[in-house]
């Protein structure tokens, strides 16, 4: 295992323990990973909640999303178009960090979860 990977190993693991020090709310499994899209920015709007174990699967956003909130160990593929196809040049995909919020640069239409480290 790459230094790369322990030290990402051991953020997700840091987001967690902060998640969980905090009392965010769990989802349905009762884990405290959880992964939020918005259609406004701010983490305003309608929020979409990413089912995080399944993995792999492409799904459309019923609206476009426009920021999100993190906290998982899987790392989310964000397109601008529908059906995870990918961008023109010039507006390259969005993938997210196992522990971020922030703002999408173009909505985004569709996503995928990727295990960690693909």
């Amino acid at each position: 295992m790459t230094l790369t990977k322990s030290f990402a190993r051991l953020a997700a693991a840091t987001a967690v323990a902060t998640v969980t020090a905090f009392g965010a709310q769990a989802s349905a499994s009762d884990s405290p990973l959880f992964a939020y899209f918005y259609s406004g920015p701010g983490q305003t709007g309608t929020r979409a909640e990413i089912d995080l174990d399944e993995t792999g699967v492409c799904h459309n956003f019923a609206e476009p999303a426009r920021s999100y909130d993190i906290a998982s160990t899987n790392d989310i593929e964000v397109y601008w178009n529908r059906d995870c196809r990918p961008s023109e040049p010039g507006h390259p995909d969005f993938r997210t960090g196992t522990l971020s919020t922030g703002e999408l640069p173009l909505p985004g239409m569709s996503y995928r979860v990727r295990l960690g480290w693909d």
